[in-house]
């Protein structure tokens, strides 16, 4: 990747309008992006009170505020309900969309299996996907451009698949990808039903598109779950490694001794996909466009990296060896991240 380094560069970004948006237009703006209806003053204010569909609205930019919300006071606040209907068909009754005790419940299951000793088993997993990643843009480059959106998701999908489930999902991604985008693009974008559905279920009518996914995205999950059971039936997974489902497939409750049931293991395969590929593709794809404007930093990257190459991963400890490369990730997820805003009702 090149690029010239030039200081008066600004990143793309859609025009925010000077005020708030009436109505008709704010709609006409949500079919396309949820980041262009936000005004000037939007990325000024750490606090922004407006008026939406008659309801009153906060927007939170203060970190104090956001911690007191997601975190110090989260009991206090539920999720707005445009996201389950959202969510639900791609992630499942899975931690992502859990809420109260049921988040608690389940966070408390999915939780051990990534703690960083059981992460670092699996690391060689993930830098052999990144050489089947590289491996296939340097194929694809061949034949001319390469789309690079499309790679890194089926990338990220494969480093799921290979860290997570001791599988190589190769063609598996590709359609897994290409159902996601098909989703996001259609039947998972919002819809005025959304803005005023009281429960998920409301307006089914309007969500029909969404349960056919839904049908179709599981029957995908099922197929995963069935190839990892067949895979893990030699003691110890492939490779004599135990991956992230094994790990959480072995979980019992501390206080009843409860294993985790199908349903759960089911739902939560689903979460960790969906909600693991797309904002990890996101990042890399604009950490990728963010360098390609500045190729002194880009050169920086590739001196730390031929200092020490990734391939001798070992441990999470390890990635402290690249601090410009953390700089730059961090800073790409500044300016784009991977989800502009979570919604919450007080």
């Amino acid at each position: 990747m090149t690029g010239a380094v030039d200081s008066e560069w600004r990143p793309l970004a859609p025009p925010p309008p000077a005020d708030d948006l009436p109505v008709w237009r704010l709609l006409w703006e949500l079919r396309t992006s949820n980041i262009s209806i936000w005004p000037e003053r939007a990325y000024d204010e750490l606090l922004l009170p407006r008026r939406v569909f008659g309801l009153e609205t906060l927007l939170v930019s203060d970190p104090a505020g956001i911690q007191e919300v997601l975190a110090t006071r989260a009991v206090h606040y539920r999720r707005y309900m445009v996201t389950p209907r959202l969510l639900r068909p791609v992630a499942g009754d899975g931690v992502l969309l859990a809420e109260g005790e049921a988040w608690r419940q389940q966070r408390r299951s999915v939780s051990p299996a990534f703690k960083p000793a059981n992460v670092d088993r699996v690391l060689q997993r993930f830098v052999e996907a990144a050489k089947h990643l590289c491996a296939r843009a340097e194929a694809q480059s061949r034949d001319g451009s390469v789309n690079l959106y499309r790679l890194l998701q089926t990338g990220a999908i494969d480093a799921l698949g290979r860290g997570l489930f001791s599988l190589s999902f190769d063609d598996r991604a590709d359609r897994l990808a290409a159902m996601a985008r098909a989703y996001f693009a259609g039947p998972g974008r919002p819809n005025i039903g959304d803005s005023f559905a009281r429960h998920e279920n409301q307006f089914r009518w309007a969500t029909w598109r969404r349960r056919r996914f839904e049908r179709k995205w599981f029957a995908e999950i099922d197929s995963v779950i069935s190839d990892w059971r067949q895979a893990s039936s030699t003691a110890g997974g492939a490779g004599g490694v135990e991956d992230i489902m094994t790990v959480l497939s072995r979980w019992r409750d501390p206080d009843s001794g409860r294993p985790i049931s199908g349903h759960e293991l089911r739902h939560q395969t689903a979460t960790m996909i969906a909600a693991g590929f797309e904002t990890t593709a996101l990042a890399m794809l604009w950490t990728a466009f963010l360098l390609g404007h500045h190729q002194d930093v880009q050169e920086e990257i590739r001196r730390e990296l031929d200092r020490n190459p990734p391939g001798n991963l070992q441990s999470l400890k390890d990635l402290e060896r690249w601090p410009r490369l953390r700089e730059a990730l961090f800073e790409a997820m500044r300016l784009y991240p991977p989800v502009a805003f979570m919604s919450r009702i007080a």
